[in-house]
């Protein structure tokens, strides 16, 4: 009779006063293995999708209003990452823009790796557009990323680690 599901609890708390904190939101994102990343603004949950064990596999970015002084959120977007986000470090937000780099894997074709980053607008969150995307590399496997506000730093290794540093001061053109 007992029925489980992966997933994330997504809550939110009063903490005016500490002793009798209230629950102010709530929700839930199914998927195993979701990575989660924070502005003082919004919440982003990937949700790792592998819906049928077929690839590309891919990741669902989950977007929340996070903003309200008084602890209550609001679920804004879900809406596809274009490849599996592999931990926080892959997502930045930058003004109304949000960069994300993906890992697009498929052991069936050539190339059996692509390493991409995708930029969308959040001039409207609730239906977030994508700008535009840079695909970096080909089978090599992502490593670390780091965003220093309009740049891109990662690293890819096959043989050699390569530092790519990317420009994304046009967003429609990284």
């Amino acid at each position: 009779g007992e029925q489980w599901e992966w997933g994330s609890s997504v809550l939110s708390f009063d903490l005016a006063d500490f002793g009798s904190a209230q629950e102010k939101s709530r929700d839930w994102v199914r998927g195993y293995g979701n990575v989660i990343m924070a502005t003082d603004k919004f919440l982003f949950v990937a949700q790792q999708t592998y819906e049928g064990q077929t690839p590309p596999y891919s990741s669902i970015l989950n977007c929340f209003d996070i903003s309200s002084p008084t602890g209550e959120f609001t679920k804004l977007s879900s809406f596809n990452a274009g490849g599996t986000v592999k931990d926080k470090f892959k997502m930045h937000v930058d003004g109304e823009t949000f960069a994300v780099v993906v890992q697009i894997e498929n052991w069936n074709a050539n190339p059996r790796l692509i390493t991409q980053l995708n930029t969308f607008s959040l001039a409207d969150p609730r239906t977030p557009t994508k700008l535009g995307s840079l695909r970096i590399i080909d089978n090599e496997q992502l490593f670390a990323t780091r965003f220093d506000g309009k740049r891109l730093y990662a690293v890819t290794f096959f043989i050699i680690d390569p530092l790519w540093i990317i420009d994304m001061s046009d967003p429609a053109a990284p």
